[in-house]
């Protein structure tokens, strides 16, 4: 069993001024997971995932306590099977597209970055466009305030996740993962050397994968769980 991964990534920051970073990338990843490739093992497989991605970013120090994060991306993921002849045989299963399978993403974002003395605020939004989902907008909002020896955050955000190529064709209406995080956070310097801290948390991840086998068919699939997450509290004395 190989595990075979090429992995390219160039990036240049470019400082266009004093307060202006353009930051150009391209990355490069090709691998073949699990390559078993004796055909006569139960878990027979031999397939390639490539993606190619371009990325632009730029940072602006628009004032003394104003930043300006924004940038776009964009990637192409293209799988195959380097075996066409045996499908069937252990885990060579076709993929979405029979032989091949590819899917694009295009995504842009923004943060602003606040430095007030009445509290940093960080507001940003990222907007992703996949090209089998569709488009979903995520938003993330941060609050950060220390004042003497207290201190205090709050957070909210949103992530997104669809279904790469093997967990897609093995189940075709896979849904993407949605997770919410919210999170709430204190602490005090209660002398030289003691520091009191607490977190409330609460993660939910909407439509989450969960892989499923069969033993007796020897199937495999991916299914889409309703809910799960954590939520808690954590407390801390140093």
């Amino acid at each position: 069993t190989d595990f075979t991964s090429y992995f390219l990534d160039a990036r240049y920051a470019w400082p266009v001024t004093d307060a202006v970073t353009l930051t150009p990338r391209a990355v490069l990843k090709r691998q073949q997971p699990w390559q078993v490739t004796d055909l006569a093992a139960t878990s027979y497989y031999r397939k390639t995932a490539s993606r190619y991605t371009g990325s632009l970013t730029l940072d602006w120090a628009v004032r003394e306590h104003l930043d300006v994060l924004a940038g776009a991306e964009a990637f192409a993921s293209r799988a195959r099977l380097d075996d066409t002849a045996n499908i069937g045989v252990g885990f060579q299963e076709p993929l979405a597209e029979g032989d091949h399978d590819s899917f694009e993403t295009l995504t842009a974002y923004a943060q602003m970055l606040i430095d007030h003395r009445i509290a940093n605020l960080s507001l940003g939004t990222r907007l992703e466009w996949n090209s089998r989902f569709g488009a979903v907008v995520l938003p993330r909002i941060g609050v950060t305030r220390t004042r003497g020896r207290l201190h205090a955050k709050f957070l909210v955000s949103q992530a997104f996740r669809a279904p790469t190529h093997e967990p897609y064709s093995l189940t075709l209406d896979l849904r993407p993962e949605k997770t919410t995080t919210y999170e709430l956070e204190a602490g005090y310097q209660l002398g030289e050397h003691i520091f009191a801290g607490a977190n409330l948390f609460d993660l939910t991840i909407r439509d989450p994968f969960v892989y499923d086998f069969d033993p007796v068919l020897g199937g495999e699939r991916y299914l889409n769980f309703p809910r799960t997450g954590s939520r808690g509290v954590e407390a801390v004395v140093r």
